[in-house]
């Protein structure tokens, strides 16, 4: 073995594999610990939203949702009493037929 090829080639550590990323796409001066382990904040750019505002927005859609379930549910139950209501009306009639054609003779 030669003394070239222990030496490390340019931009490679000795021991890296070959599925580090090349040193063209790392800034100067960086590897991957620090990138690893650093938080660099961007700025700017049309998808940033505050996080209260997006809290704010899952908050109003869950309300918005549960009122409408509830809604529904008022409705299924007004239509059930309106059921009811008619069943007992007929019942009633049914009844009242019943105890007129067993009434004794007057």
């Amino acid at each position: 073995m030669s003394s070239q090829d222990n030496a490390a080639a340019p931009g490679h550590t000795a021991g890296t594999t070959a599925t580090a990323a090349p040193a063209a796409t790392l800034p100067v001066g960086t590897d991957a610990a620090d990138r690893s382990t650093g938080f660099e904040a961007t700025t700017g750019g049309p998808e940033m939203k505050s996080g209260e505002v997006l809290l704010v927005q899952a908050y109003v859609a869950i309300w918005l949702l549960l009122f409408g379930y509830l809604a529904l549910l008022w409705r299924r139950q007004r239509s059930l009493h309106l059921r009811l209501d008619a069943m007992d009306r007929v019942l009633d009639r049914a009844t009242a037929a019943a105890q007129a054609g067993k009434a004794p003779p007057s």
